[in-house]
């Protein structure tokens, strides 16, 4: 079981990285037009070809834009980063679980572990049959 799941982190893991780096990528490329966009009004204001009204329009524009790019990419660094400590959880759960449930877990915490994990338990003859519940 510890080994399945090692291998699903993995690959649920090497999935993560796939989407991450895209996203970082696409909003990276956003981040370098949107620069250039206002590194091509700033000459264009300094060269007269457009107001002063029309340049503070644009700019603040493409500064909001800007803003809101480097927020984006901070939320997928934090994301990532919560990620790997959810997957650091999950194995460190996994392995201390049974004490946790044998030792630490009231009645209702027991109950609330099994209706998640099981969408059905039958004991019948003094064998228990478990259902998990679908992924």
């Amino acid at each position: 079981m510890a080994e399945w799941l090692k291998d699903a982190l993995k690959q649920s893991h090497a999935d993560e990285i796939k989407y991450h780096n895209s996203a970082l990528h696409d909003l990276n490329s956003r981040h370098t037009r949107t620069q250039q966009k206002i590194d091509t009004l700033y000459d264009e204001k300094l060269d007269k070809k457009i107001t002063v009204e029309f340049y503070e329009k644009k700019l603040a524009q493409y500064s909001a834009e800007l803003d809101a790019i480097i927020a984006s990419i901070q939320k997928h660094k934090d994301a990532n980063i919560n990620y790997i400590q959810l997957g650091v959880n999950i194995i460190e759960l996994s392995q201390r679980a049974q004490e946790l449930y044998l030792n630490k877990a009231t009645v209702d915490d027991r109950r609330l572990l099994l209706t998640t994990i099981f969408e059905d338990l039958k004991l019948k003859d003094g064998i228990i049959t478990l259902i998990f519940q679908p992924s």
